[in-house]
């Protein structure tokens, strides 16, 4: 078995608007060599860069939060469906198709109640819609909803991750453990 110590750095970061204390550590283990670890709220997040070329505050702060979030949470999904959105673009579509007396008066009735499109939309977007009609069913299979897609936005988990990755290389650098090129 072989031990070794090393020396990290330890940054607790407080008084950020609208996020718990952030506590960082961070590990140059040699020359380019180094490893972070971020937690918040009792979720934590770490990764190790093997060829960074500096020390790890300088090569964190250098970096694009989306590369950083990539490393951190590589399983993290960026973007989810908008079905509020989703639900507001059908809405006018139905508007729009039963003024041009493309559906019947009872289909639009039907469609524009819908208040949940998640569970009608597949994860497959080459699949159609699902049937949310009951009493229109058979109108509403001849209908061609192929063009529209469901709108996607950041999930809140990447939006929070992004919040804490930016106050991190901000603490870094008001820290003073970044050299003043990487600032």
């Amino acid at each position: 078995m072989k031990i070794e110590q090393s020396t990290a750095i330890k940054l607790r970061i407080t008084e950020i608007e609208s996020l718990d204390p952030i506590t960082v550590f961070l590990e140059d283990y040699v020359a380019g060599k180094g490893k972070i670890v971020i937690e918040c709220y009792g979720k934590s997040w770490s990764a190790y860069w093997g060829g960074m070329g500096s020390k790890l505050a300088d090569f964190f702060v250098s970096c694009n939060h989306e590369y950083l979030i990539n490393n951190l949470a590589p399983q993290m999904d960026k973007y989810e469906p908008d079905f509020d959105t989703f639900k507001d673009e059908m809405r006018q579509k139905i508007c729009e198709m039963r003024a041009d007396s493309y559906i019947s008066k009872d289909l639009a009735r039907e469609l524009y109640g819908v208040e949940d499109w998640s569970q009608y939309v597949t994860a497959n977007p080459y699949e159609p819609l699902r049937n949310p009609c009951f009493i229109c069913s058979d109108e509403f299979e001849e209908l061609d909803f192929d063009v529209f897609d469901v709108p996607e936005r950041i999930t809140t988990d990447y939006h929070y991750l992004t919040r804490i990755v930016k106050s991190v290389q901000n603490a870094l650098v008001e820290a003073g453990l970044t050299s003043k090129e990487a600032a």
